[in-house]
């Protein structure tokens, strides 16, 4: 720029020149003098008015240079800022995605093992279930077997007490049969004195196996001693008696007590 302003300058200095043959002979020398110190003057303070512009240019140029570096160290700081912050922002992103991942292998894993207790809880139940319905099966069986037990336990003891009654029927009508062959023995070997007729007495015998009398008494009295005695006699007399000779039924049987009336 400043080798631009002198060649303007001297371009001006030469243009005030007249080079014309026909000029140069009219024109005085001291004219020609003063017009060359007029023109240095001002081409003087021109180029003092151009180094002025031309340092205020500089200066211009050097506030635009420094303002422009001072934005740009500006510029540079926020941009170092901003991409701090960024890194910042994705530092803390990555902290954060990384708590996430951690945080859903932890609900993972803690949703596994609710799935794991749940099973575990179904399978319990239904192992609890099916005990429990085992355990009714068995006590149904139980009560079954046990009721059946027991109306098998009732119908034996039925059937006994059935058959129980039938035999003591059968007995009580076995023993009635030998108590009237007794008695009707024991009239055979009785004879009824004068005065005697219509007394009776009851009778009480112990027999031991065979028919042999053991014991015999009057358990009742006649209110005669003579018709009790010849009572007593009358079964000494016709003994053996008639038993029977099962054992069972001839204990029932061992001792016995009837009316003896000589007349029936």
């Amino acid at each position: 720029m400043s080798l631009g302003l002198h060649i303007v300058l001297i371009g001006l200095f030469m243009l005030s020149f007249d080079f014309s043959p026909r000029k140069t002979r009219m024109v005085q020398p001291r004219r020609i003098v003063e017009a060359v110190v007029v023109d240095e003057q001002a081409i003087a303070t021109e180029i003092q008015r151009l180094k002025a512009e031309e340092e205020e240019v500089r200066l211009l140029d050097k506030r635009r240079v420094e303002e422009a570096e001072r934005k740009a160290a500006a510029a540079l700081k926020r941009r170092e800022a901003e991409e701090r912050r960024l890194r910042e922002l994705e530092t803390e992103r990555k902290r954060q995605l990384k708590n996430l991942e951690s945080e859903k292998e932890r609900l993972n894993e803690q949703l596994r093992k609710e799935k794991d207790r749940v099973a575990e809880q179904r399978r319990l139940v239904e192992n609890e279930k099916n005990q429990a319905e085992a355990a009714r099966k068995r006590r149904e069986e139980e009560r079954l077997e046990a009721e059946q037990k027991r109306l098998e336990q009732a119908l034996r003891e039925d059937l006994a007490a059935e058959e129980k009654a039938v035999r003591e029927a059968s007995d009580v009508s076995e023993i009635d049969r030998y108590q009237a062959a007794i008695r009707a023995r024991i009239q055979q070997s009785f004879t009824i004195l004068p005065g005697l007729d219509g007394l009776s007495c009851i009778l009480r015998i112990t027999l031991i196996p065979g028919g042999e009398v053991l014991t015999v008494e009057v358990s009742q009295s006649s209110g005669n001693t003579t018709f009790d005695r010849q009572a007593e006699t009358a079964v000494r007399k016709a003994a053996p008696l008639p038993v029977p000779s099962e054992p069972r039924l001839f204990n029932k049987m061992r001792t016995i007590t009837f009316v003896f009336d000589p007349q029936i």
